[in-house]
């Protein structure tokens, strides 16, 4: 069936797919003022933050979130500074353009949909590193101190239950690296829980970057899990800001492997090292 163009215009946008191509269009050209300085952004975050309200509030909500972003750090900081301030982050894979890609070599994908990268946690924002910061802080160290700086952020613990018989764990927090606690499950649910992971591993969403839910794999309770999980994933995926993954997937051993089956795949955009290991 062939579109006309103002069915086309109401499409999904491929790189913005939670606007339709003509409200990517608007928000493209509302940005482009403050996008003139060579840098690249990435305006995923922003486009759920427009999708939400009016159209008429766009151009004040794109002057406030491109003024935090002058205000948040350009690449000048020391090493003890990027030390003090670093995270690992999970990323959506969807989310990094090539140009992206080749700034960040460092970066690498840990499951389906899924990228570890370092962010520096700022007063009014937060700054994926370049491959030029992890040189000037040290790549081993800078792994030292993300993973540290992670595991200290603040969190609250639910304990659910999903038909009466499947426990869900559900960590959750205002820190915008709540769900990249999940790069280190095993450590995260000894912290929340006081107790470790069985063998089989667990089931885990990252709908979004303030939550993760997680199920230990001890016995037929699993079949529940599995779709209580992926519910929960769908229904939360973009309730928040930070959209991570709908996916349900399986942590076993430092490993992340995506149990969700998706009919259609969007082209990749980037090319990253494939590394699943997480623990």
């Amino acid at each position: 069936m062939n579109l006309d163009a103002s069915d086309a215009m109401d499409v999904p946008d491929p790189q913005l797919p939670m606007l339709t191509a003509a409200q990517a269009t608007r928000l493209r050209a509302l940005t482009a003022p403050y996008t003139q300085d060579g840098r690249r952004y990435l305006l995923h975050n922003l486009a759920r933050t427009c999708r939400a309200a009016p159209e008429e509030h766009w151009p004040a909500l794109v002057e406030k979130h491109f003024a935090n972003l002058r205000q948040a750090s350009q690449g000048e900081e020391s090493a003890e500074e990027l030390l003090r301030g670093v995270h690992a982050r999970l990323l959506p894979t969807e989310s990094l353009t090539p140009e992206l890609v080749g700034a960040m070599r460092y970066a690498r994908e840990v499951a389906e949909g899924l990228v570890f990268a370092y962010a520096l946690d700022g007063p009014t924002s937060v700054r994926i590193l370049t491959d030029a910061d992890v040189e000037r802080a040290g790549l081993e160290e800078l792994g030292k101190a993300a993973h540290t700086n992670l595991m200290s952020v603040p969190v609250g613990h639910e304990e659910v239950s999903v038909a009466g018989r499947a426990a869900l764990h559900t960590v959750y927090g205002d820190s915008h690296f709540v769900a990249s606690t999940a790069l280190f499950l095993a450590q995260l649910a000894r912290q929340v829980t006081g107790e470790s992971l069985p063998d089989a591993g667990a089931l885990l969403v990252v709908p979004h970057r303030h939550l993760l839910a997680y199920h230990p794999i001890t016995d037929g309770s699993v079949v529940d899990a599995v779709n209580g999980l992926a519910a929960y994933a769908l229904n939360t995926y973009e309730q928040g800001p930070g959209a991570l993954s709908p996916r349900v997937y399986w942590w076993r051993r430092g490993g992340l492997t995506s149990l969700t089956v998706t009919t259609t795949r969007a082209p990749s955009r980037c090319s990253l090292r494939r590394n699943c290991s997480a623990s």
